[in-house]
């Protein structure tokens, strides 16, 4: 299954629609919260982990779309 469409749902979510016609809807803010890069989940490599960074306040804006 693969994303074929993915829109602007309301001003706090996206729609996501699927090559097998399913729809599913996400927040901005669990889209940004759940990000997997090594900055915001950390990693290890070659057995040494590094931490990630943690934001220590609210930014605002961080749950903003840039562009629609």
């Amino acid at each position: 299954m693969q994303l074929a469409k993915i829109k602007r749902y309301r001003d706090n979510a996206l729609e996501l629609t699927w090559s097998n016609g399913q729809v599913t809807y996400i927040t901005l803010q669990k889209l940004r919260d759940e990000c997997p890069c090594a900055n915001c989940k950390g990693e290890t490599v070659l057995f040494e982990s590094y931490q990630p960074t943690k934001l220590k306040v609210f930014v605002p804006g961080m749950y903003d779309l840039k562009k629609n």
